[in-house]
């Protein structure tokens, strides 16, 4: 069933965890599967799991995006070094995540400007970035 809504794009963009439902509930589901001329019980069965997935989810609707989730473990660390190094610029951050793509540091650190735990500090490529003190 989550294939075929999947392929058929009435997927939810995955905030339904049908798949979830469905080990919770096998028998039921495999019972609901079997061969017959009348779908009402697949039917009552899919509903049912909306349903009930759905009051699952409900809770986490109402929250922003950053009580919802917390920062990723390198999201964290930059800026735990910022906090450390106020005034750091993206250049110290490069050297400090040698690893990661500029790219990826410069999304970093938009998105940790975006949830108003840091700021950056001027315009130009020497701009620098400090710790949102909240």
């Amino acid at each position: 069933s989550a294939y075929w809504l999947r392929k058929h794009n009435y997927h939810f963009r995955g905030i339904l965890p049908f798949e979830e439902y469905t080990d919770n509930h096998r028998e039921r589901y495999y019972e609901a599967l079997e061969p017959s001329k009348d779908m009402t019980q697949f039917v009552e069965y899919f509903l049912e799991s909306l349903a009930e997935t759905t009051k699952t989810i409900m809770p986490r609707l109402g929250r922003t995006q950053e009580e919802e989730s917390e920062l990723s473990p390198r999201r964290e660390e930059m800026l735990n070094v910022i906090a450390d190094h106020p005034y750091c610029s993206f250049d110290f951050l490069h050297r400090r995540f040698a690893l990661i793509n500029p790219k990826t540091l410069h999304y970093d650190l938009g998105q940790l400007q975006k949830l108003g735990k840091i700021v950056r500090v001027g315009k130009t490529r020497g701009a620098t970035y400090i710790k949102k003190q909240n």
